[in-house]
């Protein structure tokens, strides 16, 4: 029996599962994005892929806002600046290089990634010291607000993240993934979830069902919230089963209503976190981070730097105030993008981020054109809960155009009818 392998699929889909793990599994650090972007780099021009007219004005654009930056605070953080080009490249040769298939690939992965970390979650919550015993097998250990004499901290397999934190909300283990947190992990199904969606026009095929089962095990606050959002937002949008639609719609808002108000990290977490973030003694203090706590932060040491932002190093992202406090870790990744690169070029990818979402139903023709703006907004709330620009896959949300496109010559045409063939 002959198996017959197709290369060039399987280096896609090397290529996306890079992609993902690093956007967030430690145990993929700056050694592997550097091979990532080399072998990202050697894939694209080896296809004969070229830059498009899109992507170098956004180069173009990145650059005049750092050299702005450099000038303004007469600091010029080389490594950082380097790094940020190469996290970007890479993300943008890999979907360019992959092409039509990047979103079918990235689900696909996605969805490998779900069954493991089901698993996991089933077992560690039901086989009592099997989290101690796993953790004897991290290939990375990050301590993190945690005593790691005491067995506390991040323990990375790979495979799947272990969080032992004494101090945790949660008296059960919650799905991180392979990833820093549950958090993100269910930011990223989420988009796996979208582009499922964007793909094949249905939310509970077998794909859909997976992803959606494994977001509710992550029991992340955000998740839950743009999943109602989603799933409501489908049935107004979805254009067959117009009466069953409308017979479903009031049970989903109903039991999003219910769970918003019934589930402690939901309504009751959102309303600490709000009166956290209005309090000045816990807004100064180290200890505490959160998504509204963080966002005041920001918006403390964006005050004065409106326009072109603070930059990427600390040296310059952090006001006197919050260097004095100590205050380097944020976590809420809408105001950061503010913060690092001002007003104009946040807007200005928040613009790609929309028209991105608009070419992909131009492309797949399953709903109508303000569903783009559903997915938008998603993506906006996801960024409330994390920093996920600090990685390469939030980035490649941004050149999602560029897998429709094969030459120069077809730019133009993108803009004038995005369902190139």
């Amino acid at each position: 029996m002959t198996i017959k392998v197709n290369f060039s699929s399987a280096i896609d889909y090397i290529l996306v599962f890079l992609l993902i793990s690093l956007s967030g599994n430690n145990v993929f650090g700056t050694g592997a994005l550097l091979l990532t972007f080399f072998l990202s780099g050697f894939v694209f021009f080896h296809r004969n892929k070229k830059l498009d007219l899109p992507f170098v004005y956004f180069l173009l654009g990145l650059t005049f806002i750092l050299f702005l930056q450099n000038l303004r605070f007469d600091f010029y953080p080389w490594i950082t600046i380097f790094g940020i080009y190469v996290t970007i490249l890479t993300a943008y040769f890999i979907v360019k290089s992959v092409g039509q298939t990047f979103i079918e690939k990235y689900v696909s992965i996605m969805l490998i990634i779900s069954l493991i970390s089901l698993g996991f979650f089933v077992l560690l919550n039901i086989i009592p010291g099997l989290a101690k015993y796993l953790t004897s097998f991290a290939l990375v250990v990050v301590e993190k607000n945690v005593d790691l004499n005491e067995g506390n901290g991040r323990y990375y397999l790979g495979i799947v993240t272990i969080i032992i934190n004494k101090y945790q909300a949660f008296d059960f283990f919650r799905n991180h993934g392979p990833f820093w947190e549950a958090g993100a992990f269910a930011g990223y199904l989420m988009i796996a979830l979208i582009f499922n969606i964007m793909r094949t026009g249905r939310l509970l095929n077998r794909a859909g069902k997976i992803l959606i089962i494994t977001i509710l095990t992550t029991f992340s606050t955000t998740a839950y919230i743009v999943l109602f959002i989603l799933m409501a937002s489908y049935m107004i949008a979805m254009k067959h089963y117009k009466i069953l639609k409308w017979l479903l719609l009031p049970v989903i808002i109903s039991l999003g209503i219910i769970s918003f108000f019934n589930l402690k990290f939901l309504g009751n977490k959102i309303s600490n976190t709000i009166a956290m973030a209005q309090n000045i003694s816990i807004i100064n203090d180290k200890r505490v981070s959160s998504r509204f706590v963080d966002a005041v932060r920001d918006i403390r040491d964006f005050q004065g730097h409106e326009l072109i932002g603070r930059g990427l190093n600390l040296n310059t992202r952090l006001s006197e105030v919050s260097k004095r406090l100590s205050l380097p870790y944020r976590t809420n990744g809408f105001t950061q993008l503010f913060i690092k690169f001002g007003s104009i070029f946040a807007i200005y990818i928040f613009f790609l981020l929309y028209s991105n979402q608009s070419v992909l139903i131009e492309r797949y023709q399953y709903f109508h054109k303000p569903f783009a703006i559903i997915n938008f907004f998603i993506i906006i709330l996801l960024l409330q809960a994390e920093t996920y620009f600090d990685y390469p896959l939030f980035w490649s949300l941004l050149f999602l155009y560029s897998a429709y496109i094969n030459n120069e010559k077809e730019n133009d045409a993108l803009y004038r009818n995005p369902r190139i063939q």
